[in-house]
């Protein structure tokens, strides 16, 4: 079975969420939801592989065989929750001679996934290597839009024509003593991507926030096909700065925090790692679902703490209780009490 079988379902969870009144937390710019894209590593061997591994060698001689994704996740600016979408995997595609890569990944999941996500009315965040010309047009193309980082060492054309041209700016103050912070935004408005008569126009934004000593302890610039003013530059920004939220709340909760995404539950030959990284994000999913809407699921969550050891508590007591509902099985982790047999 191809992961692509699944792919239904994370939509679903989606639906649910908006038919629940939850879907505020998925909007959180102007009626649009964010996208973060990137991929991460999930498994790695030097002794373990199938013809679908890509591989690498080490300083030492060795070579490693490993497996990749391309991830998708729901993010908020204003939100700490996080919604996987499906994923698409790098991995050389029939009679491509070259290893695949995040780039061509990207272009096969937006060609894949562009149609199922118009109800979410995407913006979609990226690092420095998804704001290119060929993914900004596609994401354009499909009616979407896309908020980047940019920087200047890979768009030399963007940077030249910034020279000489005066940017908008506005500052902003937030927070008090040791938080005062002040934020610096600068823009310029259609800018080419790149050079050639075909280059797409974007626009470049620009953050610095400044502490009360005056270090900067934050710069960075994006390209977006958004329109800033001054009343959404720093909301445009805040919503850039959520594509971080794919690593710290989706990647290392998935690596670090009871899900265990980089174990080998299983290399297969063709699809069944893939499909176990796909029922694992499945369940990530589901899992930050009940955080929003499920009232049992929260008030065991409160009583227990970290949701893995709301897991080791779901494992113990599933070992030597049988429960009749889902319902039954959390009501007891929050009142203690199982219960009777039937």
């Amino acid at each position: 079975m191809e992961p692509g079988y699944f792919d239904r379902l994370f939509f679903y969870i989606l639906e649910e969420l908006s038919s629940n009144n939850a879907g505020a937390t998925c909007n959180s710019l102007d009626g649009h939801t964010l996208v973060a894209l990137d991929g991460t590593e999930y498994y790695c061997s030097k002794n373990v592989s199938c013809e679908r591994c890509s591989t690498r060698e080490r300083s030492n001689g060795d070579i490693e065989y490993f497996h990749r994704f391309l991830s998708a996740t729901v993010v908020s600016a204003t939100s700490q929750a996080v919604f996987s979408l499906p994923p698409e995997f790098i991995v050389a595609q029939d009679g491509d001679q070259k290893q695949d890569c995040e780039q061509k990944a990207v272009k096969r999941w937006l060609a894949r996934m562009l149609p199922q996500c118009q109800k979410l009315n995407p913006v979609f965040l990226g690092d420095d290597l998804f704001s290119k010309h060929d993914v900004c047009a596609q994401i354009l193309e499909a009616g979407h839009h896309f908020l980047f980082t940019c920087k200047d060492t890979s768009h030399k054309i963007l940077a030249e024509f910034r020279k000489g041209l005066m940017p908008s700016r506005h500052i902003e103050v937030k927070g008090t003593g040791k938080q005062w912070r002040e934020y610096r935004y600068s823009w310029i408005e259609d800018l080419p991507i790149r050079d050639g008569k075909d280059a797409l126009a974007v626009n470049w934004l620009n953050v610095e926030i400044v502490n009360k000593s005056g270090k900067v302890t934050y710069h960075s610039s994006f390209i977006t096909s958004l329109l800033p003013t001054r009343d959404n530059i720093s909301l445009l920004i805040a919503s850039a700065r959520a594509r971080w939220k794919i690593e710290n709340e989706t990647f290392n909760v998935l690596k670090n925090n009871g899900y265990h995404l980089e174990h080998n539950f299983g290399h297969g030959q063709q699809f069944l790692s893939s499909v176990f990284v796909t029922l694992n994000l499945l369940a990530f999913t589901i899992h930050n679902a009940c955080d929003v809407m499920e009232s049992l699921w929260k008030q065991a969550r409160a009583i227990v703490g970290a949701r893995n050891r709301l897991f080791n508590h779901l494992w113990t007591l599933t070992t030597y209780h049988v429960f009749v509902t889902w319902q039954a099985l959390l009501t007891t982790i929050i009142t203690g009490r199982p219960p009777p047999s039937r």
